[in-house]
């Protein structure tokens, strides 16, 4: 190591603990990116919770959207399950999802969630009754069905 940098042993300790240094704030920062991620930050929403409770966790969303248009969350769904169960879950969310907000990080907004976007179902009575915390990565949250089994609380 001392031949390495050019010069004696102490040069080379204080290399070392840069080097250490360094590697230890990289794994930190790594820590906490992940733990303030959106995804992640969206693992603390409950189904049944208030626009204040999501915009508490959230923040404001990138679009607010209406609820009608949620074949998308097709690819959300487990896989394995049959093609006709989850038709029959698409009919219900569709009917029971009054609003949706759909969450980007890439300065994108519209109704339309692109991969790894946060998206929250609102019921009539302005609670979750669904969400999705990265499109494409996490599964749909959603209550008790046949599909999910107990998944809330």
């Amino acid at each position: 190591m001392e031949r390495v940098i050019g010069g004696g042993p102490r040069a080379a300790r204080v290399a070392t603990l840069v080097i250490v240094a360094l590697g230890l704030v990289a794994v930190a920062w790594a820590g906490f990116a992940r733990v303030n991620s959106r995804e992640h930050r969206a693992g603390r929403i409950r189904l049944g919770a208030d626009s204040a409770d999501v915009v508490g966790v959230l923040g404001p969303p990138s679009a607010r959207c209406p609820g009608g248009s949620v074949d998308h969350l097709r690819e959300s769904f487990p896989s394995g399950i049959p093609a006709t169960t989850v038709d029959d879950e698409i009919v219900a969310l569709r009917e029971e999802t009054a609003a949706r907000w759909i969450y980007t990080s890439r300065g994108r907004a519209g109704c339309a969630p692109g991969r790894g976007d946060t998206e929250v179902g609102w019921d009539r009575g302005g609670r979750v009754a669904w969400y999705v915390a990265a499109i494409g990565g996490t599964p749909l949250v959603i209550p008790d069905s046949a599909v999910s089994g107990a998944q809330a609380p």
